[in-house]
């Protein structure tokens, strides 16, 4: 049941009052991280394109020396598969940084700035408030952090050579 009135306010006392969505202002982040197709689109053609490049040589001797499913994904898939699920990575981060579009057409930063993303600040600030120079600050806060999180996935992915 929905109360609307100034004592309720549109605060919702039925069996759905603990579903998040997109206007609770618990967290409603969650609710606006995975509209974005596109990205996912993207990131799946990826996973699918890699998996198709692994070959089935491969995969059957690791199965014929003895390796099940889960051994046969992680120890010879996922390494062949690495420089693809790094691409994919960087999409998923750079555009979760970067999507100003998908939380000002959904939430507006809202309820609260509960929504509120870095580029959705800068926005807010350079445009909203007309201060170009917080906003050009934040800019360069921002493309740091992504160099940053672009740097610590290519050290965490990092594939070293073995000599034989």
């Amino acid at each position: 049941m929905l109360v609307v009135g100034p004592a309720g306010a549109g605060k919702n006392t039925g069996p759905a009052a603990a579903v998040d969505g997109l206007g609770a202002p618990r967290r409603p982040v969650f609710g606006v991280a995975p509209t974005d197709p596109l990205v996912f689109a993207l990131v799946t053609l990826l996973l699918l394109a890699a998996m198709q490049t692994v070959p089935h040589e491969v995969i059957e001797s690791a199965r014929m020396d003895g390796a099940n499913g889960w051994q046969t994904v992680r120890l010879i898939m996922l390494p062949l598969m690495l420089s693809t699920l790094v691409v994919a990575l960087f999409s998923l981060t750079l555009s979760g940084m970067n999507g100003v579009g998908m939380v000002f057409s959904l939430t507006g930063g809202g309820p609260g700035t509960s929504t509120e993303v870095l580029s959705y600040l800068l926005y807010s600030i350079g445009w909203g408030q007309r201060e170009f120079g917080r906003a050009a600050a934040l800019a360069m806060l921002i493309a740091v952090v992504n160099w940053l999180l672009i740097m610590g996935t290519l050290r965490v992915t990092r594939v070293e050579e073995r000599s034989v």
